[in-house]
């Protein structure tokens, strides 16, 4: 336009900050990169890891949906949106400065592939390890209506399980939960572009808001009064066997209720030892 004499004023851009906050719900949905402005009290929170991109319609949705659903639930929570890579590392390590008289609840990531990158993802592990809190992965599926996801035969489609399931779950990233689907397509009638937004699923927001409330409620039980269950592995099956392809299964069992007695779990009465008697 400028070559054929229009005059063209370009604005100054105006680059995004690497890590950025803000609560949704609140008074302003304008994110910030001052946590001191989140204003977040004494008491459980949960923190949303979200892209830097998590702000734009449709994945914002998300945000206040799954937001406001947990404050039914007297969870506070805080939106972290940070650049895939370095500085997701960074503002993982800065989790707990950042909710300040908060304490972490859990952590729902709704970015793919692994936290912190390729060069952070170890130290990202670390992190998420020191942080000790239930860490779950929410899924945006981008390409599937909700009447699609729920028809299909595979839930997620194949070529996303390795990016959105397998290499979160390196991490320990676990508890997959769809949480948005995609919208109809939408024609922009400035540009004629087709835009597919994704629109959060009220049931699976609400799912995953009430497991970090459980997750919250077996946090503050005494060890005595939960319920622990030990699967093991029986094989070949009867009753009378108790092995693994011969493992030593009574040894272990023994082991972690054991250590379950010694944080505290009532385990009933356990045998001394595993060893059998001679005479």
């Amino acid at each position: 336009m400028a070559a054929a004499g229009h005059d063209l004023t370009v604005p100054e851009p105006s680059p995004r900050a690497a890590i950025r906050y803000y609560r949704p719900g609140r008074n302003s949905d304008t994110p910030t990169t001052d946590p001191a402005a989140l204003g977040l009290n004494d008491g459980p929170a949960v923190a949303i890891l979200d892209l830097d991109s998590g702000d734009r319609p449709g994945d914002h949705e998300l945000l206040e949906s799954a937001c406001a659903a947990l404050a039914q639930r007297d969870l506070q929570c805080v939106a972290v949106l940070a650049r895939w890579g370095g500085a997701t590392l960074a503002a993982l390590k800065s989790l707990p400065e950042t909710l300040g008289e908060a304490s972490l609840a859990g952590v729902l990531s709704l970015q793919d592939f692994t936290l912190g990158g390729g060069e952070g993802r170890r130290a990202a592990t670390q992190v998420l390890g020191q942080l000790d809190v239930p860490v779950i992965k929410g899924l945006r599926l981008a390409e599937r209506s909700e009447a699609q996801w729920r028809l299909s035969h595979d839930g997620l489609p194949r070529e996303s399980v390795h990016y959105q399931l397998a290499m979160p779950e390196l991490q320990g990233v676990s508890q997959p939960m769809v949480l948005a689907v995609a919208a109809p397509r939408e024609i922009d009638p400035r540009t004629g572009v087709a835009l597919t937004l994704s629109r959060p699923l009220a049931s699976r927001v609400d799912a995953v808001a009430e497991r970090f409330a459980r997750w919250q409620r077996l946090r503050a039980l005494d060890n005595a009064d939960k319920k622990v269950a030990l699967i093991y592995y029986n094989h070949p099956p009867g009753r009378q066997n108790v092995g693994a392809d011969n493992l030593d299964v009574p040894a272990s069992l023994y082991e972690m209720l054991t250590r379950l007695r010694e944080a505290g779990y009532d385990t009933g009465e356990l045998p001394e030892s595993l060893k059998l008697s001679t005479t």
